[in-house]
């Protein structure tokens, strides 16, 4: 559950930074991004708890750090990016349960080409 719980947040938040270039609290606390973050918690909920029936359901409430994720920071400095553990694995969890996952699908799909774009991605 815990593992569950800390890749529903990076899966999400982390995934936008790096699309955005923003830290988490940048991400968090942009207008534009006020309908994103709950439809990609959504998304990723369903996964969750359709695996895990009793995880914890995670919100974007509390406060969120200042700082960039790792994987925007891999990307950053040009190295290896965590691409498959955070939004490919999880497609595949959905895929295989039939739970639609538009949201986190189109994320997938600019995340990897954003890395591959820069060379950080081979898959």
């Amino acid at each position: 559950e815990t593992i569950w719980s800390k890749l529903l947040t990076n899966m999400s938040m982390s995934v936008l930074c790096l699309l955005t270039g923003l830290t988490a609290r940048g991400v968090r606390d942009d207008p534009d991004m006020q309908e994103v973050i709950p439809r990609l918690l959504d998304e990723a909920n369903a996964v969750a708890t359709r695996y895990i029936p009793g995880v914890k359901r995670v919100t974007r409430s509390g406060p969120a750090p200042d700082h960039k994720p790792s994987i925007l920071q891999d990307y950053e400095l040009g190295r290896a990016m965590e691409i498959d553990v955070l939004v490919r694995a999880p497609a595949a969890f959905a895929r295989a349960a039939d739970i639609p996952t538009p949201m986190l699908d189109l994320m997938a799909a600019l995340a990897i080409q954003k890395a591959r774009d820069k060379g950080l991605y081979q898959g």
